[in-house]
């Protein structure tokens, strides 16, 4: 049980998706409540669409809140590259509990008869109830599916880096000048760039010793210079990579991650840019 909780797990960075999903989930709930009307909802005589809408609104506010709100506030407990399955599912309950408390306010707020003078605890149970399980559905399907998927790119991809012989490859010198540092450095011999905020570390080859720069400059500042070598491309938000230097890849629900002798980590892919390594393989 430990080691699937462990397991690693894609976290959801996008705006759209995280206000895509709240909406869904809302909606999901509202309709649940709608057809089967459990817990003697099926006696409530009132504005059942206006009644049940209130329950699905609560659930998309706080999914939205916990999405923004909290991830910025313990940006260390969501870091993308530590999320697991365990993870997901402490986030899922600091998801329910809310809605749970907010859902038990809401229905103090109609004149409920007897049968649903609910209490707090079994307003819990509710949702607890109807929430658990298609998150858990979701989750282990989600992550069954992704970690697939990562696995057999990273197959198609490693045998692609098998077949491939570099056809432009430069010996051209890449001199960074910026306001507050510089640096010099043959193209062909740049390994990778991790992005640190304000700062990036170039990662490169001298005197056959893997080495590294750290120098005060974003991404967007040294990117034009980078791209003067089609070989240098970007991978991740903040990383570029040689794709000349990548000796394998792998891949889990998280991520596909390329694999350069000379480093001691993984550098990951992004969603959005696995396709394009595939393109770049060709």
């Amino acid at each position: 049980m430990i080691k699937i909780l462990n397991r690693p797990f894609p976290i959801i960075e996008s705006a759209k998706e995280k206000i895509a999903i709240s909406i869904i989930f809302g909606f999901f709930i509202f309709l649940f409540l709608l057809v089967f009307q459990p817990f003697g909802l099926d006696r409530y005589s009132h504005n059942k669409l206006l009644y049940f809408s209130g329950y699905g609104i609560i659930t998309s506010f706080v999914i939205l809140f916990n999405s923004f709100v909290l991830t910025s506030i313990f940006k260390n407990f969501f870091l993308p590259e530590n999320w697991t399955i365990g993870k997901n599912f402490i986030h899922s309950f600091l998801i329910i509990v809310p809605i749970a408390v907010l859902n038990w306010l809401y229905s103090l707020q109609f004149e409920m008869p007897d049968y649903l003078d609910y209490s707090f605890g079994q307003f819990l149970f509710m949702t607890v109830t109807i929430g658990i399980f298609p998150s858990i559905f979701l989750e282990f399907y989600a992550e069954s599916r992704l970690r697939k998927k990562n696995e057999k790119l990273s197959e198609i991809v490693n045998k692609q880096f098998e077949a491939k012989h570099s056809e432009i490859s430069t010996k051209d010198e890449i001199i960074i000048n910026l306001p507050n540092s510089s640096i010099s450095v043959i193209s062909n011999q740049i390994l990778c760039v991790k992005a640190m905020g304000n700062y990036s570390t170039i990662y490169f080859i001298e005197n056959n010793l893997p080495k590294k720069e750290v120098i005060r400059a974003t991404m967007k500042n040294i990117e034009s210079e980078l791209s003067k070598d089609k070989n240098i491309v970007r991978c991740h938000k903040s990383f570029f990579v040689n794709i000349d230097k990548i000796t394998t890849t792998s891949g889990n629900a998280r991520a596909l991650y390329l694999h350069l002798n000379e480093l001691d980590f993984p550098i990951p892919v992004s969603r959005g840019f696995s396709n394009n390594m595939l393109l770049l393989l060709n």
